[in-house]
């Protein structure tokens, strides 16, 4: 006799179990020392359009409502240039796009819509991208539309 399991509770447990055994799969971790890395991952989902695979990490990490998530759903990969202006060091803390950013940067607008509704995505939150240009979600919307306009 072969073995069905229920539509509605996957095999393997209750809904949340599932869904967090399939996060764990994924490489999705709440683990602080693996946020970059799930950042880079999270902004790629994004930057591709993969729906699906962003609705998965969102729901995982709004599950039970975990502390992380807002981290996870903003975080930006960031790296630090020291300059030396004879003898005087200057840092600069450089960000790179946040997943809602990466989203709209592509024109993926149902990933954008995706993260936004959470309501746990800052679309103030700034990237830049090329060399001292520096912008939010609005702005790289904005930039996208004129380039549009232009085109036609």
């Amino acid at each position: 006799e072969e073995k069905t399991s229920s539509p509605i509770i996957p095999e393997g447990g209750s809904k949340n179990a599932q869904k967090k055994k399939q996060a764990k799969e994924n490489n999705i971790s709440s683990d602080e020392n693996e946020l970059q890395q799930q950042n880079k991952t999270l902004v790629e989902i994004s930057r591709k359009g993969d729906l699906a695979g962003l609705q998965r990490v969102i729901e995982y990490y709004t599950l039970d409502e975990k502390p992380d998530a807002y981290n996870v759903l903003n975080q930006a990969h960031v790296w630090t240039e020291i300059e030396d202006d004879w003898g005087t060091f200057h840092s600069f803390n450089w960000y790179e796009d946040t997943p809602l950013i990466a989203s709209v940067r592509a024109g993926h607008v149902n990933c954008a819509l995706t993260l936004l509704r959470t309501g746990l995505c800052d679309p103030t939150l700034e990237s830049c991208h090329e060399i001292d240009r520096y912008g939010n979600a609005l702005d790289v919307a904005q930039s996208k539309l004129k380039a549009l306009k232009a085109d036609t």
